[in-house]
């Protein structure tokens, strides 16, 4: 099951990322043969921007489909991914189109922005590899802007560990490091000199780098064989140039999120 936060992937991945809360995906039903996956809806509380003081509650979709090598949701947050590797020693590799729902920022969402404009969501595609044994799961995943918004490469490392206590019940846990580069920074985090005369900010030119660190934490819970409850929560920080920006109102980002789905 995956609670799908990529619709504001900066302010989420930032503080997350890309919340994303990227959580493993629910194992789903049947032979593997079809289409099998989950569906669902979900309520999250996420940073209005990435840095932003207070945070918004949003509808979210759960979406995890399935189809041979192919899968919509999941590890490809709001798109369409294709598993070019699914070992049987524990290594996966994927190639993932995905986008958004919403503005990645708008200019509205806090007096300071006033000048900056809006930051539309892109298109991003890139790779993600992952190696799981038993409980344990490391991965490393890499997107880059193919909508021309100006929003560069984002990249993450994480690792989880899976506990079972019960068939029903699942628990996961585990950190996220998220890594921007200088064109993604800028536009998130940067301050042209234009904007500083409007807004009374500072302009700042931030460098690539490491964009936040998060823990991240997940529970499931099977109601039945076809339906499931589970929460997501993100403990996050900004670091480095995206931690001093002259935008940032507050350096810790936290989210969480809860959700219920049906299994086919």
């Amino acid at each position: 099951m995956n609670v799908t936060l990529r619709g504001r992937v900066p302010a989420a991945a930032a503080v997350l990322s890309t919340l994303l809360l990227a959580a493993p995906a629910y194992a789903a039903d049947g032979d593997g043969q079809g289409l099998t996956g989950s569906v669902g809806l979900g309520v999250a509380s996420i940073p209005k921007f990435a840095g932003a003081r207070d945070n918004r509650t949003v509808a979210l979709p759960v979406l995890n489909l399935k189809y041979d090598r192919f899968f919509v949701g999941g590890e490809s947050g709001l798109g369409l991914g294709y598993k070019l590797l699914d070992s049987a020693s524990g290594w996966q590799a994927s190639a993932i189109v995905s986008g958004g729902l919403r503005m990645a920022r708008k200019e509205s969402d806090a007096p300071a922005l006033k000048g900056f404009g809006d930051i539309s969501n892109t298109a991003r595609a890139g790779f993600i590899v992952k190696y799981s044994h038993d409980w344990f799961e490391v991965g490393a995943s890499s997107t880059w802007d193919v909508g021309g918004k100006h929003q560069g490469q984002l990249s993450s490392l994480f690792a989880r560990a899976s506990y079972r206590p019960t068939e029903r019940f699942g628990l996961h846990a585990g950190p996220r490091i998220v890594y921007g580069s200088a064109k993604y920074n800028q536009t998130f985090f940067g301050v042209t000199d234009d904007q500083a005369r409007q807004s009374g900010l500072s302009a700042y030119t931030p460098k690539s780098g490491v964009v936040s660190a998060a823990f991240e934490l997940g529970a499931d819970y099977r109601i039945s064989k076809d339906w499931s409850l589970g929460g997501r929560a993100s403990f996050g920080r900004l670091e480095s140039d995206a931690a001093n920006s002259p935008v940032v109102q507050k350096k810790a980002q936290n989210s969480a999120a809860a959700f219920f789905a049906y299994h086919f």
